[in-house]
């Protein structure tokens, strides 16, 4: 029962809703800086609530060098397909309501393909 507790308040702050949301669309590892374009929220808000759903249990993070990324958690990528539904039966067109966060996240993505991974703060990682 503690679990179930600990993921709906997860999840019941919109700052963590929208983390959540961007990392379960994107469906592929993003990394705080990209995460924090997107939202254009600071990268220590950003942090502070990826730990929260770390420890909820629903993303898990990977070190690259400097970078961390984050994807979903093996047991929530399990369950995409039926959060993705569910969402959609609850939210109504969840994918509408959070649709400049996804567009946002996939200006990041393709900077980073094309090889111009920005920070926060604008600046280009090496």
């Amino acid at each position: 029962m503690k679990k179930i507790i600990e993921i709906f308040k997860a999840l019941s702050e919109e700052n963590r809703l929208r983390i959540f949301n961007l990392v379960l669309l994107s469906n592929q590892e993003i990394f705080a800086g990209e995460i924090s374009n997107a939202l254009k929220k600071p990268q220590y808000t950003i942090s502070r609530h990826i730990g929260i759903l770390i420890k909820s249990g629903l993303i898990k993070q990977r070190r690259d060098g400097a970078r961390i990324f984050y994807s979903l958690s093996e047991k929530t990528k399990e369950l995409r397909i039926n959060l993705l539904q569910f969402l959609d039966m609850i939210g109504g067109d969840f994918q509408n309501i959070f649709k400049e966060d996804f567009e946002g996240l996939r200006e990041q993505i393709e900077k980073r393909k094309d090889g111009k991974v920005l920070n926060s703060n604008g600046d280009k990682l090496e």
